[in-house]
């Protein structure tokens, strides 16, 4: 997973299953920015320790915390370039 900012929207993109995959890097808790770590790979939130998996489905949260999967973001690879399409944010 290699993360990116384009358009003021932070995230990450890597290879989850085979498929390319881009994921919003700002939890869904409290919004803060998520940090990629290895070995299992997975995004983690350092204000809370949430838990996300690479596809951006929940791994772990705190009891009574409801969170929603990251947000994805359509990805393609083209000429040998990965181009990740992220909203332009007012």
């Amino acid at each position: 997973m290699r993360s990116f900012s384009v358009n003021g929207v932070t995230g990450f993109v890597g290879r989850v299953g085979g498929r390319l995959r881009a994921v919003s890097g700002i939890c869904t808790h409290q919004g803060c920015h998520l940090v990629f770590i290895a070995g299992p790979a997975r995004l983690v939130c350092p204000c809370h320790g949430a838990q996300f998996a690479t596809d951006g489905a929940v791994i772990r949260h705190r009891p009574g915390v409801t969170l929603t999967a990251l947000p994805r973001l359509a990805v393609r690879e083209a000429g040998g370039l990965v181009q990740v399409y992220a909203p332009r944010l007012r």
